[in-house]
């Protein structure tokens, strides 16, 4: 793994690390290899960066909504290039809602914050607190918009990926029928997740 300069008031934990090995073994099983994949929440860029280190082929964008990351996202870019060379990595700063894409994407991934507003106790710093809760409602919101964003053509079926603490909400994610759930992971704290968008669902 490589070293990673972060911010003060947020380090990232080993499930960053396992979720970017998860993802790698399933591209290893059939995603293919010069895919595009999206990174919802980049933080200091830990998941593609280390994705990337193991699949120097594949093309990820990756977008995060707290501009304090975005300094650490670059110099962790640079210090994986002087390894790699060029890598097919960029980085924006903007939230989920405002991202307009020309390509349809291949896979999304993220970790998202583990506890939900409706349940915890807001932390006083104000960055830390972003990354650590988020509102239930908008997570489940946000499966809606990925529909639009993943391809399905060919061999290209339209993967998620992603990090969760609270497996009693994934019933609620999976109740209208757009994603088959592949696999579910137990990690220390969580859970891995695999989805793919079901067939039966068209992109628009």
């Amino acid at each position: 793994m490589m070293h990673y300069d972060q911010p003060e008031f947020y380090k990232f934990g080993e499930d960053s690390i396992l979720l970017s090995k998860f993802i790698s073994e399933h591209i290893e099983k059939g995603i293919a290899k010069d895919a595009l994949g999206l990174e919802i929440g980049t933080g200091c860029g830990v998941i593609s960066l280390e994705l990337l280190s193991l699949r120097p082929s594949l093309q990820i964008v990756a977008i995060e909504k707290q501009k304090e990351f975005l300094p650490y996202i670059k110099s962790n870019q640079e210090r994986l290039q002087k390894e790699l060379g060029e890598i097919n990595f960029s980085f924006s700063h903007q939230k989920l809602e405002e991202l307009k894409s020309s390509h349809k994407f291949d896979f999304i991934f993220f970790n998202p914050p583990y506890f939900w507003h409706e349940e915890s106790r807001a932390s006083e710093n104000i960055q830390r607190d972003q990354c650590r809760r988020m509102d239930k409602s908008i997570f489940i919101s946000w499966f809606s918009f990925f529909e639009l964003l993943l391809s399905t053509s060919g061999e290209r079926k339209g993967s998620i990926f992603f990090t969760l603490r609270d497996e009693l909400i994934l019933p609620r994610i999976l109740e209208h029928g757009a994603w088959k759930l592949r696999e579910k992971k137990k990690i220390s704290g969580g859970w891995l997740i695999y989805l793919e968008k079901s067939p039966l669902v068209s992109s628009f």
